[in-house]
């Protein structure tokens, strides 16, 4: 498997290879661009600015404006982990982005993105028409920069959001623990929490273990 290696980008690249997108142009706003590589080609690349509703631009909140590669499988999740990673050190507590309703988002959930209520589209009015991105509604995503994580394994738990109050445990670990907090058990070693366990059975002196 070719791995994917992170790339810095220029603005002007960055936009010069929107060219791939298939129906948005160059954002309104900027303040960063990632790339994704391979061997050396650039196959992929993200925009993140202010949130483009005022609703949402409160300082704390970073959008991903473009999100466009080539193609090249798991491209999308690598730009979408590392968008919200260079939020995160930029001080920004959550990272929101938007999709058509035909896109089905598999790469938004398995970085962590919780999807959010559609927003109702249209235009701004006639002073202030939306020329740069489509007009019908949209699906609205977000994650926390520093989501919450799963308290078995530690994975980012999917759709964790302060919109989305999930489940202490991620999907996979709930299956396996039935979500029963007394079949698990912190194991501490020098002033580290690492991995529960399930508690097994005391069995006493002289009993036939089973």
């Amino acid at each position: 498997m070719t791995s994917i290696l992170l790339r810095p980008v220029t603005r002007d690249q960055a936009v010069a290879f929107l060219r791939h997108h298939r129906h948005a142009g160059r954002p309104a706003g900027y303040r960063a661009a990632i790339g994704a590589e391979v061997e050396g080609r650039l196959v992929g690349v993200a925009i993140v600015g202010r949130p483009v509703a005022r609703h949402s631009d409160d300082g704390r909140t970073l959008e991903i404006l473009r999100l466009c590669t080539d193609g090249t499988d798991n491209a999308c999740s690598f730009l979408l982990g590392w968008a919200r990673r260079l939020a995160l050190a930029l001080g920004y507590e959550r990272v929101v982005t938007f999709t058509l309703p035909e896109e089905g988002g598999a790469s938004l959930r398995a970085a962590g993105f919780a999807e959010l209520p559609p927003t109702r589209g249209g235009t701004w009015g006639a002073s202030r028409p939306r020329a740069d991105r489509p007009r019908e509604p949209r699906v609205r995503w977000e994650s926390l920069t520093d989501p919450p994580r799963c308290a078995q394994c530690g994975r980012i738990r999917p759709g964790a959001s302060e919109a989305s109050e999930g489940p202490p445990l991620c999907s996979t670990c709930a299956t396996v623990f039935g979500g029963d907090e007394r079949r698990r058990r912190p194991v501490r070693r020098e002033g580290m929490v690492l991995r529960s366990r399930p508690e097994l059975p005391v069995i006493e002196s002289g009993e036939e273990r089973p």
